[in-house]
C-alpha cells in the first residue's frame, strides 16, 4: 500500500513509523523521451501504478531483477559446461534412454526425500 492509495496519508505514515518501516528516499531527475513519459502517464492512469515515481521505481526493480536473474543463468550455463567438458553428462537418443534417464532421477530425487523425512 502506498500513501496514495491511503485515505488518510497521516494515518498510512503513522502505521509505518508504528511497525518500524523506515525507508530513506533520494531524488533522481531524468529526461526521458515523448513516448516514454506518455506510457508512464497512460500506466499510471490506468492504476497500475499510484504515481510516475512508484511507477519508475517499480520498473527499476523489476530491470535489477531481470539483470540478477541474467546473472543466474550465467553461472548454471557456466557450471553445465564445465560439466560437460568433464564430461559428466548423458546422452539421449531414443525414448528408453529418455525414460531411463526419468527413472534414475526419480530414484535419487524418493532417496533425497526419504533422507529429509527421517531427519
Amino acid at each position: 500500500m502506498t500513501a496514495a492509495a491511503c485515505a488518510d496519508p497521516a494515518k498510512f505514515d503513522m502505521l509505518r513509523l508504528e511497525l518500524g518501516y523506515r525507508e530513506t528516499m533520494s531524488i533522481v531527475q531524468v529526461q526521458l523521451p515523448d513516448e516514454l513519459k506518455s506510457m508512464i502517464d497512460r500506466q499510471v492512469a490506468e492504476g497500475h501504478a499510484a504515481s510516475e515515481a512508484d511507477y519508475v521505481a517499480e520498473a527499476l526493480r523489476l530491470y535489477a531483477d531481470l539483470l540478477d536473474s541474467d546473472d543466474e543463468i550465467a553461472e548454471i550455463v557456466e557450471r553445465a559446461e564445465a560439466d560437460i567438458a568433464a564430461g559428466r553428462y548423458v546422452t539421449v537418443r531414443t525414448g528408453a534412454d529418455s525414460e531411463v534417464l526419468h527413472e534414475a532421477a526419480m530414484d535419487r530425487l524418493r532417496m533425497r526425500l526419504a533422507t529429509d523425512a527421517s531427519r
